[in-house]
């Protein structure tokens, strides 16, 4: 009997100001029968990626090289999506990660996409950053489990804080 690779986390988002469909994929492929000898030189990789659906041209990109995306796993997106005039607030995508998001002041949304990924190799995570569109895309950070991050949304900062043994140490990175 063959066996099919597993594909899984494949989430959908939508981002209202340019009519765009976030499409994550992982797919993590089926344990390879093989000799105790001999390794199996076809053997797939894992692959992560998030695909970037235009949906007024209907065109496809995707954020992360081939390369990439066999190296890393995406772990969190995140985006402004609209603003909420009663709470006088930020919506995004999703609510994690975000501070400081109370009596904000009417703006238009910001173009901007992070992206949190995990380094199989290396165990660490990584920040990207890009537009909307998945252009200009930019490793903003590496982060080691004792560090942390989170979207200053009334300051307009991406923040990392490292944990030292006997200090800390903070980036501020402009959203």
């Amino acid at each position: 009997m063959k066996s099919y690779p597993a594909f899984s986390n494949n989430r959908v988002f939508y981002e209202s100001t340019f009519n765009l469909l976030y499409i994550t994929m992982r797919h993590t492929p089926s344990p390879q029968k093989t000799s105790l000898i001999k390794r199996d030189s076809k053997e797939e990789k894992p692959f992560s990626n998030l695909f970037i659906w235009d949906i007024n041209t209907q065109t496809k990109n995707a954020l992360f090289s081939n390369e990439i995306a066999r190296t890393e796993s995406i772990q969190k997106i995140l985006f402004e999506k609209e603003y909420h005039e009663e709470n006088q607030r930020l919506l995004f995508n999703e609510e994690t990660n975000l501070l400081n998001n109370k009596a904000i002041p009417y703006r238009n949304l910001k173009n901007k996409l992070l992206v949190e990924t995990y380094h199989i190799e290396s165990k660490t995570r990584h920040l990207w950053l890009s537009n909307k569109q998945g252009n200009n895309l930019s490793m903003v950070a590496t982060l080691h489990t004792e560090n942390q991050w989170h979207l200053d949304i009334g300051n307009g900062i991406l923040r990392i804080i490292k944990y030292l043994k006997t200090d800390i140490e903070v980036q501020e990175i402009a959203w």
